[in-house]
């Protein structure tokens, strides 16, 4: 049977055959002929021709694009045939438009019989694949195929998703165990480490079991030995070991030390087949330090009860010795094992067990520790007393008693001992009361003097350490008072002191009151004084004793004048005493009481006594309050004086110094005590200074020295005032004449200046006679001459005589502006104008308008720098130069005043030159203008003058001028923020330079 590929080289070479006849065979007749060349007839047969042809064409390379995508499809052999097919019989009706022309009928029936031939095969093929055809499945088939196929893949997704949760919610409660899990498959490969696995030993690896232990640093519990393969947990699980308990350790350089306790067991499926291992691993690092923790408190108490002196044990709640120290040995006599086992009530006295037992209860009920005193027998059988501290204990399954019990036999014989002596001295001491008693009758009338003594005694002190810390006499009195009412109990005290002239007693500011309500008596007393004899104070002043009134109430007003204010507030009783100093009354001290009061000798005599020590007291208080005084006004004055005062021996050292506030020393260190001037001053300072001191010592006199410093930021004038304070000692005042020697200084330049404005005065005057004088004289002449012969003279002469007049105004006109203009420079009133212009028009045209009015010189205009040189005229076609200009920013009237002054100055004083020269350089920033002049120059002592108001220089002879021009180009440069520069020398002319910056528009 013929192949595919067979075929087609069979057509091939039928292809081949017939093209080689038709070549060699003679034309025909054309197929058009037949349709008689009608053209709508050929027209439609090549139309539809042409169209089957292409349709044809198509086709087959559609069957071979939906093969060669689909490479699944049954029976692909059969598309390629159809595809020839198709392709022989699209080409049979190209032949047939090729022979509506060129009767090639022989190629057409080559390509016929192949078609045939194709046509043949595909038929032959096809009936061939009909049996294969038949046994595909139908679309209703396919449809029930493919819903069993959707609802086996929906089953087998909803068993999947069933599957993730599970692995999911298996793998988030793994992730989230605190203990690290690790399994693996049945051949020893790791298969799962959840979260704290990976802390443990980070990531997992697919690496051999035999390279676990080095990779994820495994060690044996001695955190040094490496752990074997065959101990390895998952491994000993695998082979179906039950792990238990297993405690290992994990060392990896870039994770921490842990301590792991590992459990494990093999995985089995359903049929009993071991299908992997799984290992729980419990980070136990901080356990382990706190068990070993434990066991160093364990050991560290421990060391303390074996060491102790005192018999510490552990009983439980049945009171069962479960621990007992070695020094149970040397207090009872047993070896703890002897008491081990044994119950506490087996050791205690008889007498003490019901007590101690009560003692417990309480103890244990409270969860607190009991003090218990008991006896407990020795191993030979006598009874030792203890002091036990019981604590009680509870936990969670178990009950205990910590007891610390320490002998104290000695101290209970020495207590039995006391006691007994204690009855003894019991006896004696009733014998003994008994005698005393008679011995404290005869004591207690001298106790009583002796407290009489103290209270007197205790006053005085209090009284002179309230008068000690009193800042004036009349807080000292007040003070007094006070003391005196508290421990007497009065109510009320007043103080009554000698007027300056001593002729009457005045109300003192010194007063005691218990109580407000006796405020009225106080202010009822300040309008009354009294001369001696009048009143009790009066009476008191004058016989200098005291006076005690026992009823307030019932005496008259003649003899206490005060009485009815006595009366309101309810006092009773008075008592008057006189305070002396050298035989002399200086105050009246008179107390209040509102209770009825016999006469006290005790009360009398504590308060003379008090008044006597306070006479002298308050003598010296007073004269250490002048002497206060008089230190708080020196003290004022000093502190007043605004400057430094130091103490200098003889010799120049400085022996202490008072300093005012907020200001530096007048010296040249901050550290001077002790120092001699020479090394706290400069050293021509320090000279003049000790010649100073030198002088006042030996003249006695005060010497007046002056000095500079410098500053870090200015130079300090001060001057020293040097007087003799002590033998061998002077005080000099320093202050501080900076300001002074500035006001000198200001008042100096003021007269140097106002000297100068009277010179100016006259140089005005001078200069305006003369500058006035000519042009009046000749206005008067051409107006008389007009007056007296206009009507003889022509008109020519008469415009002659005008225009002088005419020219004679203008230039005192010119002059008087010239003065305005200075005037208003110097009194600030002259603004700055700047515009925007063109600075090289300016010039040019300033040169021209000179020019024309200049007949005697010639001014030569040349410019450098910016100005930009262009020969196209036709952006400035008035610039007959070519040049574009340049831009500035100036004032241009100052700038004009500027020129003028200095191209007239330059024309005038260079009567022997023809030419002067002007020359402007334009800058980025700045524009210098010089104009220089082949003139007489200026001498060297006038060119400081040059920029001074109406000078002129020396040399200038009968030159007419004003010596204006020259001031007011500087003020017009200074306001410009500009320089001007001179360079002269006598008889070669003089070079005026002037530098203006380019200013900006605000």
């Amino acid at each position: 049977m013929l192949t595919f590929s067979d075929n087609w080289l069979l057509t091939d070479s039928l292809t081949d055959y017939v093209l080689g006849i038709s070549s060699s065979v003679s034309s025909f007749m054309p197929h058009g002929m037949c349709y008689l060349w009608k053209p709508s007839l050929i027209g439609l047969y090549v139309v539809s021709d042409l169209l089957i042809a292409i349709s044809y064409y198509s086709i087959p390379f559609t069957l071979i694009y939906i093969v060669r995508k689909r490479k699944d499809i049954p029976f692909n052999g059969i598309f390629f045939l159809f595809a020839a097919f198709i392709i022989f019989c699209g080409t049979g009706h190209a032949l047939d438009i090729w022979t509506l022309w060129h009767p090639n009928y022989w190629i057409s029936g080559c390509v016929r019989a192949a078609t045939a031939i194709v046509s043949v095969i595909t038929a032959i093929a096809l009936i061939r694949l009909i049996p294969q055809i038949l046994t595909l499945p139908s679309n209703a088939q396919m449809r029930v195929i493919n819903q069993k196929l959707e609802q086996t893949i929906e089953e087998l997704k909803q068993k999947d998703l069933v599957i993730w949760v599970k692995e999911k919610f298996l793998q988030t409660m793994l992730d989230n165990l605190s203990d690290g899990i690790a399994a693996c498959d049945s051949q020893g490969k790791l298969t799962i480490f959840n979260r704290a696995s990976k802390v443990f030993f980070g990531e997992l690896e697919e690496i051999h079991s035999d390279e676990w232990s080095n990779y994820y640093g495994l060690y044996e519990s001695d955190g040094k030995t490496l752990l074997k393969q065959e101990k390895l947990p998952l491994l000993r699980a695998l082979n179906g070991e039950s792990v238990r308990n297993f405690k290992l350790v994990t060392k990896q350089q870039s994770k921490k030390k842990r301590t792991l306790l590992a459990n494990g067991d093999s995985i089995v499926d359903a049929d009993g087949e071991k299908i992997g291992a799984v290992v729980a691993m419990r980070d136990i690092s901080e356990l382990e330090k706190v068990a070993e923790a434990l066991r160093e408190n364990e050991a560290k108490y421990r060391l303390i009860a074996d060491n102790s002196e005192d018999l510490i044990a552990t009983l439980n709640a049945d009171r069962i010795y479960l621990y007992v120290s070695p020094s149970c040995y040397a207090l009872l006599g047993y070896k703890p094992k002897e008491m081990l086992g044994k119950c506490l009530d087996d050791f205690l006295h008889p007498e003490d067990r019901e007590l101690f037992a009560r003692r417990e209860e309480v103890c244990i009920a409270q969860s607190d520790r009991c003090t218990n005193i008991h006896r407990m027998r020795h191993k030979h059988g006598h009874y030792i007393w203890f002091e036990s501290i019981n604590r009680y204990l509870k936990k969670s399954n178990s009950e205990s008693i910590i007891s610390v019990s320490r002998d104290i036999t000695k101290r209970k014989q020495t207590e039995d001992a006391v006691a007994q002596l204690n009855e003894e001295l019991e006896a004696r001491v009733k014998q003994r009361t008994a005698e005393l008693e008679t011995s404290n009758q005869s004591l207690k009338a001298e106790i009583i003097e002796r407290q009489r003594i103290e209270e007197e005694i205790r006053l005085l002190q209090n009284i002179t350490q309230s008068i000690a810390g009193a800042e004036d006499f009349e807080e000292a009195i007040t003070l007094t008072l006070r003391q005196v009412c508290e421990t007497g109990g009065w109510h009320y005290a007043e103080a009554w002191i000698p007027s300056s002239n001593e002729k009457v007693l005045e109300l003192s500011s010194a007063w005691y009151s218990s109580s407000v309500e006796l405020l009225p008596f106080r202010e009822g007393s300040i309008h009354f004084s009294f001369p001696p004899g009048v009143e009790v104070s009066g009476r008191v002043w004058a016989n200098q004793k005291f006076e005690w009134i026992q009823n307030l109430p019932s005496q008259d007003e003649e003899y206490f004048p005060r009485v009815k204010l006595a009366e309101q507030v309810g006092f009773k009783t008075a008592l008057g005493v006189p305070i002396t100093a050298d035989h002399k009354v200086i105050a009246v001290f008179v107390f209040f009481d509102l209770y009825h009061r016999s006469e006290n000798k005790r009360m009398v005599e504590l308060v003379k006594s008090v008044a006597a020590q306070l006479g002298l007291i308050m003598k010296r208080k007073q004269v250490e309050d002048a002497l206060r005084s008089s230190m708080a006004t020196n003290r004022a004055l000093l502190d007043a004086i605004p400057d430094w005062m130091f103490r200098f021996g003889y010799d120049g050292t400085l022996v202490n110094f008072k300093a005012p506030k907020n200001t530096h020393a007048p010296l040249i260190s901050s550290n001077f005590i002790g120092k001699k001037l020479d090394e706290v001053l400069p050293q021509d300072v320090a000279k003049v200074m000790i010649n100073g001191i030198t002088e006042a010592l030996t003249t006695k006199k005060v010497q007046i020295c002056e000095y500079q410093l410098n500053r870090k930021t200015k130079t300090k004038d001060y001057e020293a005032r040097i007087a003799v304070s002590d033998r061998n000692e002077v005080m000099a005042i320093v202050r501080d004449i900076t300001e002074r020697k500035q006001i000198e200084y200001n008042i100096r330049s003021a007269l140097e200046k106002e000297k100068h404005l009277n010179e100016l005065k006259t140089r005005f005057v001078t200069m305006t006679s003369h500058e006035f004088r000519t042009p009046l004289a000749s206005i008067l002449s051409s107006s008389e001459l007009l007056e007296h012969y206009a009507h003889k003279w022509s008109e020519e002469r008469k415009l002659n005589h005008l225009h002088r007049i005419q020219t004679s105004v203008k230039h005192m006109t010119g002059l008087l502006n010239d003065v305005l203009l200075l005037g208003k420079a110097d009194a600030g009133k002259l603004a700055l104008s700047p515009t925007e212009f063109d600075l090289y028009r300016f010039c040019r045209e300033y040169v021209e308008e000179m020019q024309l009015i200049t007949k005697t010189h010639q001014i030569i205009f040349n410019r450098h720098g910016c100005f930009e040189e262009s020969h196209d005229r036709s952006t400035n076609p008035d610039d007959i130069t070519g040049n574009r200009g340049y831009t500035v920013c100036m004032d241009e009237k100052l700038l004009r005043h500027i020129l003028n002054n200095l191209l007239s100055n330059a024309i005038k004083y260079s009567p022997n030159s023809d030419k002067v020269y002007f020359d402007v350089t334009c800058e980025p920033k700045q524009v210098v203008f010089q104009v220089r002049d082949l003139g007489i120059g200026i001498p060297v002592e006038d060119q400081k003058h040059l920029f001074d108001s109406f000078h002129r220089a020396s040399n200038v002879n009968s030159i007419p001028g004003t010596g204006l021009g020259l001031p007011i180009v500087k003020r017009a440069v200074d306001l410009h923020g500009g320089t001007i520069a001179m360079k002269s020398k006598m008889g070669d002319g003089t070079t005026f330079t002037v530098t203006l910056p380019n200013l900006t528009i605000k």
